[in-house]
């Protein structure tokens, strides 16, 4: 599932991928591509809190809050 939504000024993207825990391989990657984001978002405003990643049931739920400027 991809959602975007205008909450207090800000544009959220939120992705939600489920998984099946019993047959779910474990973590090979370096993270490399949400450091990225994380690194990329910190540049153009300044702020560490803007994208999160949490897992909730069967699924990992990554956010992006990007401000907007008006």
């Amino acid at each position: 599932m991809i959602e975007a939504k205008e909450v207090e000024k800000m544009l959220r993207i939120t992705i939600q991928n489920p998984y099946d825990a019993d047959t779910a391989q474990p973590l090979q990657g370096t993270g490399f591509g949400l450091q990225s984001i994380r690194r990329r978002l910190f540049l153009l405003f300044g702020r560490n809190d803007l994208l999160q990643t949490k897992q909730e049931e069967n699924s990992f739920i990554t956010q992006i809050n990007i401000p907007q400027v008006i």
